[in-house]
């Protein structure tokens, strides 16, 4: 028989404790069951930087990224939304009708009422949530210079009309 189990423990060994009883201070008991483990949600292994795909394991968070200095809440976030095309194009053409009102009013009209357009559809992205913050003020800009550009191209227009009715009279 061995008796390694009578003897006391020497200072290098390891010391090992002895198997609690299976007794009820020692169990946990819960009102949920136990999940199966493909019922939770898998932990992301490796953060990427949303900028530059630095990858972000490890890095303490509340830092910046090493390689391009984003914020690493970005990242852990989802990142940035992208700003609406309708957005881009709204404001571009807001911008332009207000330029093109005075070439006889008809560019500025149809730019006018492109611009409001768009921006009415990136302002409906916006809500959906499909873009960022930058979208709604650039919505609204080309929405109000697509207004203003199409009021000034009707007004050219409707003085062009009464100009041309008054030499024919």
């Amino acid at each position: 028989m061995n008796d390694s189990f009578d003897k006391p423990p020497q200072d290098d060994e390891p010391q090992i404790p002895p198997p609690q009883p299976n007794t009820p201070q020692n169990q946990s008991f819960s009102n949920n069951p136990p999940q199966h483990p493909s019922n939770q949600s898998p932990q992301p292994t490796n953060i990427h930087c949303v900028k530059c795909g630095y990858n972000l394991t490890g890095i303490a968070i509340g830092t910046s990224c090493p390689e391009c200095g984003t914020d690493i809440n970005l990242s852990l976030q989802g990142g940035f939304k992208p700003t609406s095309g309708y957005a881009i194009t709204s404001l571009v053409l807001g911008i332009l009708s207000v330029i093109t009102c005075c070439f006889w009013g008809v560019p500025g009209s149809i730019f006018g009422t492109l611009a409001i357009i768009f921006g009415g559809l990136a302002k409906r992205d916006y809500r959906d949530g499909k873009c960022g913050n930058s979208s709604r003020g650039m919505a609204t800009a080309g929405r109000i210079c697509g207004i203003v550009g199409l009021a000034i191209g009707l007004a050219y227009i409707i003085l062009i009309i009464i100009a041309i009715v008054r030499d024919n009279m």
